[in-house]
């Protein structure tokens, strides 16, 4: 609109600028649109604004098919706590540092994925990203599980890192889990930070006992017909992210 009231401006000459000036001068827009230079400039910019739109649609329809093929080419690990377990792990008036220490070793493999290269370029923006992780607790037949979900190239490295750090554990590739039945509900919800999310949170490093309790003891109150599971999903961060 603003580029055509340009084109539509009326232009007024002082009756004294001489003999052969005209006393009025009006810019049609007919005559303007028949300048070959004009309608060159026009369709290369309806040519710009087609491929930008048809560039989008084709992505979302890549990315809607890529997140399904992606879906399909996960593996699910359960990961098994050690049957014998120590004497101090077995203490029930476990100080507060060696609670710390035990989750400080699940941090660890956190940090590890965080570390892994970021999918970036052309392609990850075109498909989208693939490079997802999903640590799961599952309540399940009155059981209590853990589960890594992971893309199928990266189970070794997952292995390794759980096994690194828990040298007891035991990982193993199972079937995954359904929690669904045909006449059954399905409840779900996210956790949202109150505020931004580069605020600090409270960790386990200021808790005084170990923050795994709340979850399970929860989890254990489910009853046998019904189930639950709570997933942390996390992929690495760009660095623009960090900054």
């Amino acid at each position: 609109m603003f580029f055509l009231s340009l084109l539509q401006i009326t232009l007024e000459t002082p009756t004294d600028v001489g003999v052969g000036s005209s006393a009025l001068q009006v810019f049609d827009v007919s005559t303007l649109l028949s300048n070959p230079i004009v309608l060159l400039v026009l369709a290369l910019l309806g040519l710009v604004v087609f491929v930008v739109i048809a560039i989008n649609v084709a992505r979302l329809f890549l990315r809607g098919s890529k997140a399904a093929d992606a879906a399909f080419k996960t593996k699910v690990l359960m990961v098994r706590v050690p049957k014998n377990l120590s004497a101090d792990d077995a203490k029930q008036n476990a100080s507060q540092s060696q609670i710390q220490e035990s989750i400080g070793a699940m941090e660890t493999v956190f940090a590890t994925v965080g570390a892994l290269k970021t999918q970036k370029g052309f392609k990850a923006w075109l498909y989208g990203r693939d490079d997802v992780f999903s640590f799961e607790i599952v309540s399940h037949r009155s059981k209590i599980s853990f589960y890594v979900t992971v893309p199928e190239k990266q189970v070794t490295f997952i292995e390794q890192q759980i096994l690194a750090q828990y040298p007891n554990a035991q990982v193993e590739e199972v079937p995954d889990y359904n929690l669904f039945t045909p006449t059954g509900v399905i409840l779900g919800s996210y956790l949202a930070f109150r505020r931004e999310n580069f605020f600090p949170i409270k960790t386990y490093r200021k808790l005084d006992s170990d923050s795994m309790n709340g979850l399970t003891n929860s989890l254990s109150k489910i009853e046998d017909a019904d189930g639950a599971a709570i997933q942390y999903v996390v992929r690495t961060a760009p660095p623009w992210w960090r900054s």
